[in-house]
């Protein structure tokens, strides 16, 4: 506490691509955001409407979200709050986003955290030669932060040491808005037709090689069959996971270590 502060935000923010300037300000979630950090508007009169961050009270702003498809979707709200209005905030090389670790898997006294589907079952196949019923093998699956209790929290998040950080430029906030202002937008049809050509393999997306065959998310656990099923029945979650994997995309938001990391 001493040299960290924490802003807890209940659930999504105001999607400020489909709201007027005016309400933007209205919106508590958004008006605690940017009072907390110290930056102003107005300053060079009532009509400026550019952030000034003199007063940026923060070296790094940190988005700390679930590691799932809605936390993604409320970095993604984040971001684009940070690019229409606060540019700078990015510019400045101040807007970082967090890696919390989806797994913590557990063999006798060994134990690691693991961020992704594939750490994991390296993993299981260093301890018991891939036998995901082993008696003394324990997964813990992270639904969320609050699930970690205070020690994990800080082991794997927000210690300085320790903690994995993706950096967000003007690059990478640009071509986040861009999505999602094509797939949460007002206007319905590029939508829907960007779904349709990604989705049915009409217009490949550029995504990793090991990315599932249906949604071409390299994160995806669902087989072939039971992903295009899920897709034609829920596409908002399928929109909310290929946002979380163009965040993830190594060419958009290269991993930032921290000194001291020994990951």
């Amino acid at each position: 506490r001493h040299f960290q502060a924490i802003l807890p935000l209940r659930g999504k923010i105001l999607n400020v691509e489909k709201v007027q300037w005016h309400r933007v300000f209205e919106a508590e979630s958004v008006m605690n955001i940017i009072q907390s950090i110290g930056v102003r508007f107005g300053v060079d009169g009532e009509g400026d409407r550019e952030a000034n961050v003199d007063k940026l009270r923060y070296d790094k702003i940190i988005i700390m979200t679930d590691a799932d498809v809605d936390g993604s979707h409320i970095d993604t709200l984040i971001m684009t709050l940070f690019y229409r209005f606060m540019p700078q905030v990015i510019q400045g090389g101040h807007l970082y986003i967090a890696t919390p670790p989806l797994y913590k898997c557990t063999y006798k006294k060994f134990s690691e955290y693991c961020y992704t589907e594939q750490q994991r079952q390296a993993f299981v196949d260093k301890y018991v030669a891939g036998d995901e019923n082993a008696t003394a093998l324990h997964t813990q699956r992270y639904k969320g932060l609050g699930e970690m209790n205070p020690e994990q929290l800080w082991e794997t998040t927000m210690n300085p040491e320790n903690r994995l950080l993706k950096q967000a430029t003007i690059e990478n906030a640009a071509e986040a808005d861009e999505i999602f202002s094509m797939l949460m937008g007002d206007d319905v049809e590029p939508r829907r037709q960007f779904i349709s050509a990604s989705v049915w393999g009409q217009r490949r997306v550029q995504t990793e090689p090991e990315g599932c065959a249906s949604c071409w998310v390299s994160s995806c656990w669902y087989d072939s069959r039971s992903c295009r099923a899920r897709v034609r029945s829920r596409p908002s979650v399928w929109l909310r996971q290929y946002l979380q994997h163009v965040r993830g995309r190594n060419s958009a938001y290269p991993r930032h270590r921290t000194p001291g990391d020994a990951r």
